[in-house]
């Protein structure tokens, strides 16, 4: 293996690096809520690697209505029926292996602020798999907060790329006062992020090890030619 060709591989795999679509932005923190406020996103909004795409959602800062608002983790959590009136949904597309298992984790809690006392579900979707999760409004008091709960299922990826969905089901208080969503994670039964890029440290051991065999193929074939 000459130098070209290392230098070639070496630049095909960089490329579908910078290509590769890792899960990504599960606690939200990756865009600003207004300190100790929320921000509105409607259908067709970035939220940093995830979409709204139906109805609206809202973004709130940790320290908004202290503490009825503390994020799971970080600072950041979505109210899935955002502040218009509107019945929410978020998706994020992201890198998978074919046939592979992931697990799918995240946590939930309530805007409590419509005074419904019963269950806040979201419908989960991925890779086909489909299934409603909720909260319940009693484990939360105006002005005390609530327990955020964790919830967890495996999926197994249909396709090069999976696209997971969250949507608010929850239609009373105005269709205002949704369930919050945060701290989403996506793993492979081997513990790795999928889509996750090496670090450059890593492509080099890789380079490094193809410029290794070739330099051992060479000095072979030299040892048989001068036998």
């Amino acid at each position: 293996m000459n130098r070209l060709m290392i230098a070639m591989l070496g630049a095909t795999m960089l490329a579908g690096a910078a290509q590769a679509a890792p899960f990504t932005n599960g606690s939200f923190e990756d865009i600003d809520a207004p300190v100790n406020s929320y921000r509105n996103y409607s259908a067709g909004s970035s939220l940093g690697g995830w979409t709204v795409f139906t109805g609206a959602v809202d973004l709130i800062h940790g320290g908004y209505l202290n503490p009825d608002f503390v994020a799971s983790h970080g600072i950041n959590s979505i109210d899935m029926n955002g502040s218009t009136g509107q019945v929410g949904g978020i998706s994020q597309s992201f890198d998978t292996l074919a046939g592979g298992t992931y697990t799918v984790t995240f946590d939930m809690n309530a805007n409590v602020y419509d005074g419904f006392i019963g269950m806040k579900n979201l419908l989960v979707e991925v890779a086909g798999f489909s299934q409603e999760f909720g909260y319940d409004t009693s484990l939360h008091a105006i002005g005390q907060g609530g327990p955020w709960t964790t919830h967890s299922f495996d999926f197994v990826a249909l396709s090069s790329s999976s696209t997971l969905s969250f949507l608010s089901t929850y239609t009373g208080g105005g269709r205002v006062y949704g369930a919050l969503l945060d701290n989403v994670r996506v793993t492979h039964l081997d513990g790795s992020v999928p889509g996750a890029v090496p670090e450059p440290a890593s492509w080099a051991m890789m380079i490094g090890g193809f410029a290794l065999a070739g330099s051992t193929l060479r000095r072979r074939r030299a040892a048989v030619a001068f036998a």
